[in-house]
């Protein structure tokens, strides 16, 4: 029996989104053929968060999925935080709408803040 389905449009292009009573924001952009920086802020009542907890072995998880194709990237961050902000370094493959999914830790729970990325379109 087929399930009931139902389109979602993808949000529009925002650095920062509310998710779990957390604020995450990101500073950087994704470069055609050349790897750039992504820093990735948790913030609880305006203030950041002191102690993130290492999940699956890093301090957070980055994946990219494009519109169009459901090309996907997955990265890791560098093993220490960088003023307090969680680093990943990558390449976006070509033109489009990515999605990004930043999966954190905080607590014990688990966290995901999804946004959306236009490169070059």
């Amino acid at each position: 029996m087929a399930g009931a389905y139902q389109p979602v449009a993808v949000s529009a292009a925002a650095r920062e989104v509310a998710v779990d009573g957390y604020t995450v924001a990101y500073e950087g952009t994704l470069q055609l053929s050349a790897t750039a920086p992504l820093l990735f802020r948790v913030l609880q009542a305006g203030r950041p968060v002191a102690a993130l907890d290492p999940y699956l072995g890093s301090f957070g998880h980055l994946v990219f999925l494009r519109q169009l194709d459901m090309a996907y990237i997955h990265t890791h961050p560098e093993t220490a935080l960088s003023g307090g902000a969680v680093k990943f370094w990558a390449t976006a493959p070509s033109t489009g709408t990515y999605r990004m999914f930043f999966d954190f830790q905080v607590n014990g729970q688990v966290h995901s803040a999804a946004f959306t990325m236009n490169i070059g379109n």
